[in-house]
């Protein structure tokens, strides 16, 4: 899918200001999508899901699965993670035939390799909600 210059300056100014994305194509897609249908409460939901699938995600790397809340927060991460697969599941409805084929594939399956690409676009997702949280309330 060909992005537009508004995109495209928007995915350099987040690499720019919050490092490397892991999924950029991806997050353009999305970006795009949002822009083109006007889907910006979806948008911004998307991001807070994947922020927060993210920030799961580092806190269940540093514990042990022994340890007090493990299981807690990873019905937690689950939960977040079936919630964004929503989101890009309605994003993909949206796109031409082979880029909505190729996020099914990427995104929608059911392996441990979808969940990792999932967790690979949260992690961009978290970056731009960052990027939203320290325009609205300045860098800490």
């Amino acid at each position: 899918m060909k992005l537009s210059s508004d995109t495209e300056a928007a995915l350099e100014f987040l690499t720019t200001q919050q490092g490397e994305l892991r999924k950029r194509n991806d997050m353009g897609v999305i970006l795009e999508i949002a822009a083109t249908n006007a889907l910006i409460d979806d948008m911004n939901n998307m991001v807070l899901v994947g922020k927060n699938v993210y920030s799961c995600y580092g806190i269940l790397r540093k514990m042990s699965a022994n340890d007090e809340g493990y299981k807690r927060l990873e019905h937690e991460f689950m939960t977040n993670v079936h919630v964004l697969r929503g989101h890009i599941g309605t994003v993909s409805e949206l796109l031409p035939e082979l880029e909505r084929n190729r996020f099914e594939t990427v995104y929608l399956g059911m392996t441990q390799g979808t969940v990792r690409n999932i967790v690979d676009l949260a992690h961009d997702l978290s970056a731009l909600k960052n990027l939203q949280n320290n325009s609205k309330y300045g860098e800490n």
